[in-house]
C-alpha cells in the first residue's frame, strides 16, 4: 500500500511539475485592437468576450505549444487610424506572437496594411468586405461570410414573394460597397426592378429623404447595408413617414437583440443577414453557448460565435504549423478545412473565405427566426409585412 501510495504521489509531482514548467514560460502573447467604444462597441463587446473565453479555455487544455496564453486587447474606438496605430504598437513595442482582427470591414482594411508589412498573419473573423481580399495581400485570413453574398437570400425570397421593385442603399464604407451591389445584380438576373438609392455617409441620423425617395418610387422592398443604429433608425421614420415597404432587409443590425429590443413590436417581419444561430448543430455548438452563457450571463450572437471561431482556426493553424514561425502558420491557415462553431472555414491562396455562407432571419413574434437557406429555416418567412396602419 505504501508503495502504491508513493508511486501515486510520484505520478501526480511529475504531471504538477510538467505543468508548471509550462506555465513558467514565456506565454504567448495575441493581441488586438477592438472597438470597445465608438460606433461599433455593441458588436465588438461579443467578440471581446469570446476572444476571452477561448484565451480562458485554451489556457485549461495546456495553452498553445505547451505556453500559456495571454490577450491583449486595446479599444481602436471604432476609428481605422487608431487601429493602424494599435497594431504597429502590438508589433513593434508589445512584440506580440500572434494577431487576430478588430472588429468590421472598414478597421480590419486598414489594420491589415500593417500585418501585411511586418508578415504576421492575422485570421479576421469579422471582416466580410471583398475588396479587403482583393489587393494582393497573404497574411490576412477571412472567417465570416463574404459580404457580397449578405443579401442574396433576402433577394431571393422577395423575388419567390412576386414583389417586383426593390430599392438599395447603404453607408458608405466597406461592406456595404460590396454587399450592395451583389443584391443589385441578383435582382437584376431575377428579373426585378432596382432603384439605387445610393450611399449614405458615415454618422448620418436622418434617413428621411432616402425612406421618401424609396416611397415615391414605390420601392416594395427595402435593401440596406448598414449596422444596428443605422436599421433602427431606419425603421423608426419608415413608420413616421409611412412606408410600408412588403419587405425590409437590413445588414447586421437586425441579427443582434439589441435590435428588437431597441424597436419593440416596430421590429415584427424586418428581415436581416446573419452567420449563425444557437440552434445550428456545428460541432461543438452547444458547448460553445452554455459556457458563454456560464461565463457572461447572456446568449451569444453571431459577433460571439465569429470571433470564437476565428481563434478554433488560429489554434488548429498553430498545431500544424508547430511553431510561431509566420510563414508555417500562413501555410496552415491557407490549407486548413475544418469546421468550428461558426461554421466552414475554408479560404482561397489570398485568404478570402469560400466555405461560408449567410442566413436570413426574421423577427416573428419577438423571436429571431431562420427564413433562409431553406435546409436551415426553422421558420416560413412572413412575406408581405403588414401596412404600419394594419399593425396592432
Amino acid at each position: 500500500m505504501k508503495r502504491a501510495v508513493v508511486a501515486a504521489l510520484l505520478v501526480v509531482s511529475i504531471v504538477c511539475g510538467l505543468w508548471g514548467a509550462a506555465a513558467a514560460q514565456k506565454p504567448v502573447l495575441v493581441g488586438a485592437s477592438l472597438s470597445l467604444s465608438g460606433k461599433y462597441a455593441k458588436g465588438a463587446e461579443f467578440q471581446n468576450q469570446a476572444y476571452q473565453l477561448w484565451v480562458e479555455q485554451v489556457n485549461a487544455r495546456g495553452g498553445l505549444l505547451g505556453r500559456p496564453v495571454e490577450l491583449r486587447i486595446y479599444d481602436d474606438r471604432s476609428d481605422p487610424a487608431t487601429g493602424v496605430r494599435l497594431y504597429e504598437k502590438l508589433i513593434s513595442e508589445d512584440r506580440v506572437d500572434l494577431l487576430v482582427g478588430p472588429y468590421s470591414s472598414a478597421v480590419t482594411a486598414a489594420v491589415s496594411t500593417v500585418a501585411e508589412k511586418h508578415r504576421l498573419a492575422m485570421v479576421a473573423p469579422m471582416a466580410a468586405a471583398n475588396e479587403i481580399w482583393q489587393r494582393g495581400y497573404r497574411y490576412v485570413f477571412q472567417v465570416i461570410t463574404p459580404a457580397s453574398l449578405y443579401f442574396i437570400g433576402g433577394v431571393e425570397l422577395a423575388a419567390g414573394a412576386g414583389l417586383k421593385h426593390v430599392a438599395v442603399t447603404g453607408e458608405d464604407s466597406d461592406y456595404p460597397r460590396d454587399a450592395i451591389p451583389a443584391a443589385a445584380r441578383r435582382a437584376t438576373e431575377l428579373g426585378l426592378q432596382v432603384t439605387d438609392l445610393g450611399y449614405y455617409p458615415k454618422g448620418t441620423k436622418d434617413f428621411s429623404s432616402i425612406i421618401t425617395r424609396a416611397k415615391t418610387a414605390g420601392a416594395l422592398v427595402l435593401v440596406c447595408g448598414c449596422y444596428e443604429p443605422d436599421a433602427i433608425q431606419l425603421i423608426r421614420q419608415a413608420k413616421e413617414l409611412d412606408y410600408s415597404a412588403k419587405m425590409y432587409v437590413f445588414g447586421v443590425g437586425p441579427a443582434l437583440p439589441e435590435f428588437a429590443k431597441a424597436l419593440g413590436k416596430d421590429a415584427e417581419f424586418v428581415m436581416g443577414s446573419d452567420h449563425w444561430d444557437p440552434r445550428v448543430k456545428t460541432p461543438g455548438n452547444a458547448e460553445f453557448v452554455a459556457a458563454f452563457q456560464r461565463k457572461f450571463g447572456r446568449e451569444p450572437n453571431y459577433h460571439a460565435a465569429g470571433s470564437y471561431g476565428g481563434m478554433q482556426v488560429l489554434e488548429a493553424a498553430l498545431k500544424q504549423a508547430g511553431s510561431l514561425d509566420q510563414d508555417k502558420i500562413r501555410q496552415a491557415l491557407v490549407r486548413l478545412d475544418i469546421a468550428t462553431i461558426f461554421g466552414r472555414y475554408k479560404v482561397t491562396d489570398a485568404g478570402a473565405q469560400t466555405g461560408k455562407s449567410a442566413f436570413i432571419i426574421q423577427w416573428q413574434g419577438r423571436k429571431k427566426e431562420i427564413v433562409w437557406p431553406p435546409d436551415a429555416a426553422s421558420a416560413r418567412a412572413v412575406i408581405p409585412a403588414p401596412a404600419w396602419a394594419d399593425r396592432r
